[in-house]
């Protein structure tokens, strides 16, 4: 099966809780594909043609479901490609890895994650606020609890050695903050980390693009077309990628 479907194009124009769910308003800019409506990775539902604008009312829809809209080939409207394109949506996110470290900060401090949309001269939208004395601790990593669950000061919580020694972390600073972004679309977007003390001061801020990109869709249609004995050698054909030259 040719891979048809694309997020690029899809504009949420509007979103409005009603009886009990909520209607979307999409924009749909390619002018030969339908949108999908998928709920908790299920098709829910799809435009019946293509056209620009397209009203999708999804009934019992809460702010706690996860809805995911794609833009397929008209032909293929009722088969769904969740499995193959949810995973790529998970990919484009803003992750910041931050490490509340021993010193020099102190309690009341605070890191502040500003973020803004694609092409965004500047990030001006606060995204979240990290405590970095979480749970009146100041830091964790080896020591008194090596037997109960993990190997620092907060060892059982998970915590320093034993909860982030596989993913590079190893001493009394190496318990993690962390924020991620919902999935988004294509672009690049601007990111400004502070550190806000108890007084309000702010520092000078760690400031940089973030590019995302949509991964190319996989080729498809693999198929054996021959076989020669005399080499051992088996042959196959597909169809390439639309997105790789």
């Amino acid at each position: 099966m040719t891979m048809s479907y694309t997020e690029q194009g899809i504009t949420i124009l509007a979103a409005v809780a009603r009886d009990g769910g909520v209607l979307l308003r999409l924009g749909n800019a390619n002018a030969d594909k339908v949108l999908q409506c998928y709920v908790n990775g299920v098709l829910a539902t799809w435009q019946p043609a293509p056209a620009v604008v397209w009203a999708c009312e999804l009934a019992g829809v809460t702010g706690a479901d996860e809805v995911f809209v794609l833009a397929v080939d008209a032909a293929d409207a009722a088969t769904s490609f969740y499995d193959l394109a949810a995973p790529a949506a998970v990919s484009r996110r803003l992750r910041v890895r931050l490490m509340r470290k021993i010193a020099p900060y102190r309690p009341g401090d605070r890191w502040r994650i500003y973020r803004g949309d694609a092409g965004a001269p500047a990030a001006t939208r606060l995204a979240t606020e990290i405590p970095l004395r979480a749970g009146a601790h100041a830091a964790v990593g080896f020591g008194h609890q090596f037997g109960a669950g993990g190997f620092g000061w907060d060892g059982a919580a998970a915590v320093g050695f034993g909860g982030n020694f596989g993913l590079g972390e190893f001493g009394f600073d190496a318990e993690q903050a962390g924020w991620q972004s919902d999935a988004l679309p294509p672009g690049g977007y601007p990111l400004r980390v502070v550190t806000v003390d108890a007084a309000g001061n702010e520092s000078p801020a760690a400031a940089a693009t973030v590019m995302i990109a949509s991964p190319p869709r996989p080729a498809s249609s693999l198929s054996p077309t021959q076989y020669d004995p005399t080499t051992d050698t088996l042959t196959f054909t597909f169809t390439p990628s639309k997105d790789v030259n």
